[in-house]
């Protein structure tokens, strides 16, 4: 994964933020409580890098249980 990627994260409660790992998607969403969390991966322009382009990544759901579920396209991780 490139270093120069970020992920923001948000969700319809008003929590949102930016992480740079994967990893760190399920502790933000372990860090703000149970809902359904929108991801969007931020990634420098493949033409000028000097303006960011971003994209629908996935999405992460925090049960009540505080089981967290990362959803990237057909897949997810547990985390």
């Amino acid at each position: 994964m490139s270093e120069n990627r970020s992920y923001h994260v948000s969700n319809e409660a008003g929590a949102g933020g930016i992480v740079q790992t994967v990893d760190a998607i399920g502790a933000f969403a372990r860090d703000h409580g149970p809902g359904c969390y929108v991801v969007d991966e931020h990634f420098p322009n493949p033409l000028d890098d000097s303006v960011d382009s971003s994209r629908v990544w996935g999405k992460v759901i925090h049960h009540l249980d505080g089981k967290v579920v990362i959803y990237v396209g057909p897949s997810s991780v547990h985390a």
